[in-house]
């Protein structure tokens, strides 16, 4: 089973959260679900309070930060550093 973990509040990524991203699971997976997420989150009354704009790319932003996390790419911080 893959176990989600941190040290000192960050995850460390695993061999075997690596080999999810590069096996099983796409970057392109990973945007179809958070972008469903958001599209679901959207219509839900309390979720959406917390959503600042709707035009942010948040979907895509998601997915960037969970293969990060469970690979040790630096994608999410490279996009963070161009806004």
């Amino acid at each position: 089973p893959l176990r989600m973990g941190g040290n000192g509040g960050s995850h460390k990524p695993s061999e075997a959260s690596r080999a999810l991203l590069e096996y099983e699971v796409s970057f392109d997976d990973l945007k179809r679900m958070t972008h469903k997420f958001y599209e679901l989150a959207f219509q839900d009354d309390t979720l959406d309070t917390f959503i600042r704009s709707h035009n942010d790319p948040h979907g895509d932003r998601f997915a960037k930060w969970i293969h990060q996390k469970l690979t040790g790419s630096n994608i999410w911080d490279e996009d963070r550093r161009t806004r």
